[in-house]
């Protein structure tokens, strides 16, 4: 299990920090190369649900083809990106093991709306009825992700979302609001690191899943 991860974690530090060395037409496949390896790493273990890892590994999967193609493609991106919140929020349901404090849910509709709020005037003035609908659904499913990670009492699971979280705020801000320095090497660091926690709670589910039966 290491070295996979070991892996995965010296291509992502290579994407997030030395990208300008990567030739352009190398630069899709180093940077879905830590989801791979990730996905691999949570294929080769044996929690006590079996469901819970192979729902892990297509969450994975749909982000890893949202990698591949937003820079492309940013609404097919997107849509993949989307899938795979939905997938999350699938896969987390099936650890819940409280309902969410009021507090963490305050904490993120008090999010959604300054974010709703910040791009809906952005994209209004534009007039990208498109992109802002298809952010608009976007905010709403990865508030959900959160919501239900925070319901799992998995640690590795809800620092995950706070830092997917954080992760695409940066890149949309940036994208659509205003240049923000390091923009690069700050969406991608929260990015892999949320990517890297999701996969290790597999790795601790089995422990953790005892814990919640005591």
């Amino acid at each position: 299990m290491r070295l996979p991860l070991l892996v995965a974690a010296l291509f992502a530090v290579l994407y997030t920090f030395f990208n300008a060395l990567i030739p352009a037409h190398l630069d899709v496949f180093v940077k879905i190369i830590p989801m791979l390896l990730l996905m691999y790493t949570v294929w080769r273990q044996h929690p006590a649900d079996v469901s819970f890892q192979r729902w892990l590994i297509i969450s994975l999967f749909f982000c890893m083809l949202g990698d591949a193609t937003i820079g492309f493609q940013f609404l097919v991106g997107l849509l993949c990106f989307l899938i795979g919140h939905i997938s999350y929020i699938y896969t987390f349901r099936k650890v819940r093991a409280r309902v969410v404090p009021r507090s963490v849910t305050l904490v993120l509709m008090l999010y959604g709306a300054v974010m709703l709020t910040v791009f809906f005037t952005t994209l209004i003035q534009a007039q990208d009825y498109v992109l802002l609908l298809a952010i608009c659904v976007y905010i709403c499913a990865i508030l959900a992700m959160g919501l239900t990670a925070f319901s799992t009492m998995n640690r590795y699971l809800y620092s995950g979302a706070i830092l997917f979280i954080i992760s695409d705020s940066i890149l949309a801000v940036n994208l659509f609001v205003m240049p923000i320095p390091l923009a690069h090497e700050l969406v991608m660091l929260t990015y892999y690191s949320a990517q890297f926690c999701f996969s290790y709670s597999v790795c601790d589910y089995s422990e953790f899943r005892n814990k919640v039966i005591q």
